[in-house]
């Protein structure tokens, strides 16, 4: 564990290029820095690897007319220092504003990536908060298979037979071979 302006961060190997499996294995939240461009400037929007943004969300916490993700080559000229993609979500050292999506808040160990698809940096949020002086807020959108699996559990919830008829059913049937 090092320290930096009194914030404790650990720098990790994830493995391979692209293969941050690793650290994610590891890390309570391995998170990514989205960049997206709405005029004036850039921003950054921080949230799990797992979760899609929703730009919308997005668009209206920044309180945006329009809002896109950046394409590489402008990531590329933003953070000429860090390999695409692989930027850490401290943008407001280069004069964006980040959001953080709320299910961070109060993290006690967050994963990203430190400039390379290689290393990462391991920090608790506060400390982060700190440093990245986010904006709140909630924009990122749970994975998909997540919210099937909700679904189709209130479904079977709603569908289900009373419990004295599911263990005849059991007796007769057992649930696996």
């Amino acid at each position: 564990e090092k320290y930096c302006g009194g914030r404790a961060w650990q720098l990790r190997r994830t493995g391979k290029r692209g293969d941050d499996s690793t650290a994610r294995r590891r890390a309570l939240q391995f998170v990514d820095a989205e960049c997206g461009r709405c005029a004036p400037r850039q921003v950054q929007a921080v949230l799990p690897a797992h979760h899609p943004v929703d730009l919308e969300r997005l668009r209206l916490l920044a309180n945006a007319a329009a809002l896109r993700l950046a394409r590489e080559e402008e990531i590329a000229r933003l953070y000429p220092e860090f390999e695409v993609g692989a930027m850490p979500p401290f943008g407001k050292v280069y004069g964006q504003r980040v959001f953080v999506d709320r299910c961070l808040v109060g993290e006690p160990e967050m994963v990203f990536n430190a400039g390379t698809h290689t290393e990462a940096l391991c920090m608790h949020y506060g400390d982060f908060a700190e440093l990245a002086d986010p904006i709140v807020g909630t924009f990122g959108r749970p994975p998909a298979h997540r919210q099937e699996m909700d679904v189709r559990r209130r479904r079977a919830s709603l569908h289900a037979s009373p419990l004295p008829a599911r263990k005849a059913e059991m007796k007769i049937k057992p649930p696996f071979p």
